[in-house]
């Protein structure tokens, strides 16, 4: 079954999609980071809806599993402060 998964693009694509979702859990976030930073930083991706930010965590949702990954794919590894750059999951929340 791995090895059909494999060579069929659309089932390896589903299998790729089962594993993301339209939410993104953003972390380590330096303190002095709130909502406004984080829907300053956000709000210029496509399919941006909302987000919650709370003990160096922001909790993004986006219309869609392919505009949030667009958005991950973009900012994984981002540097809001110099040295910290911050890391972002797909979340199931």
């Amino acid at each position: 079954m791995e090895e059909e998964t494999k060579l069929n693009p659309v089932k390896r694509f589903k299998a790729e999609m089962s594993n993301m979702s339209n939410k993104l859990l953003i972390t380590n976030l330096p303190v002095q980071v709130d909502y406004a930073t984080i829907h300053k930083l956000l709000s210029s991706y496509n399919g941006y809806q909302r987000a919650s930010v709370e003990n160096g965590k922001a909790l993004v949702t986006f219309e869609s599993i392919i505009l949030a990954d667009k958005a991950k794919t973009a900012l994984d590894g981002f540097e809001i402060l110099p040295g910290n750059p911050i890391s972002i999951a797909f979340s199931f929340e």
